[in-house]
């Protein structure tokens, strides 16, 4: 396997880091798959990349576009 062949990436951990690791890997065209062991943690998280997101679009980082695309399900 190729690293060009990779399309889907595991994130373990949904805190502040991996919630930033997650968003970026999306960002990029790649399927995440975010897992924690704290079910809390998770239900956050997509209120998490949301609100990360729109900082980086409000930095000018990202555009409203890519942040739909990468949070698409």
């Amino acid at each position: 396997m190729l690293v060009e062949d990779v399309r889907r990436v595991l994130v373990i951990g949904g805190g502040t880091m991996g919630a930033q690791i997650a968003l970026r890997v999306a960002v990029h065209g790649y399927d995440v798959v975010l897992h924690d062991t704290d079910s809390a943690v998770l239900d956050a998280a997509p209120a998490r990349l949301r609100s990360d997101g729109q900082d980086r679009i409000a930095a000018g980082r990202l555009d409203a576009g890519q942040l739909e695309r990468a949070l698409a399900v």
